[in-house]
């Protein structure tokens, strides 16, 4: 329908879709075959393979490619994460269940993985971008300047099952004997774990950078 009159119907082509080789659509499978002996006068009582090596095609083709201008070509299948979704997921680690929720950021041309793990325990990790290992989730938060404890509890909490996994967190980073001398309770003592866990033995400027 077109300016409120109805007009006959028009078949525009966009372009040539190729068969795949020995899928139901193509003259090598099942009755196309025959139908093309047939047509060519060839052997229509002969075996399949006879009747394959009469058209010259190989027997023991299994298909499955596509012929372009004359050169074969495959479709490969490519499996990837779509960009800034968060996928959750479990996995299976030193026979504990943890909890994995993953994210490729993609901005421009660049593009990193940054992932969070919580482990049976309810202890939560973050592996982030050109770094190895792991780093633990509040202590990663008081780097970026998140000092207060209410504050972290606000950015993450989302349903009341959380509390508790949040305030295990929270008091872990204030444990000494986990993160000793005195525990991590500022920014600076934040970015001072960091710089040792990533850059020991590094010049001050860079275990900063």
């Amino acid at each position: 329908v077109e300016d409120g009159r109805e007009k006959d119907p028009e078949t525009i082509k966009i372009g040539d879709m190729p068969v795949m080789i020995r899928s139901k659509v193509c003259t090598l499978s099942g009755n196309k075959l025959d139908s093309y002996i047939e047509k060519n006068n060839g052997p229509i009582n002969a075996t399949r393979k006879e009747k394959l090596q009469y058209i010259g095609e190989d027997p023991e083709d299994s298909g499955g490619y596509f012929i372009i201008s004359g050169s074969e070509r495959v479709i490969v299948s490519l499996e990837d994460l779509a960009p800034n979704k968060i996928l959750v997921e479990f996995d299976e680690k030193y026979d504990n269940r943890v909890e994995v929720a993953k994210v490729f950021s993609q901005t421009g041309g660049y593009r990193a993985l940054t992932s969070i793990e919580k482990s049976s325990e309810g202890i939560i990790n973050v592996s982030i971008p050109s770094v190895a290992g792991t780093v633990p989730l509040v202590i990663l938060m008081k780097a970026l300047g998140m000092e207060k404890d209410n504050e972290i509890h606000e950015s993450i909490f989302s349903i009341i099952e959380m509390d508790p996994i949040i305030y295990a967190n929270l008091e872990d980073s204030r444990n000494p004997k986990i993160f000793p001398p005195n525990g991590v309770i500022t920014s600076a003592d934040a970015i001072a774990y960091l710089e040792k866990r990533f850059a020991a033995g590094q010049a001050k400027e860079f275990r900063e950078k």
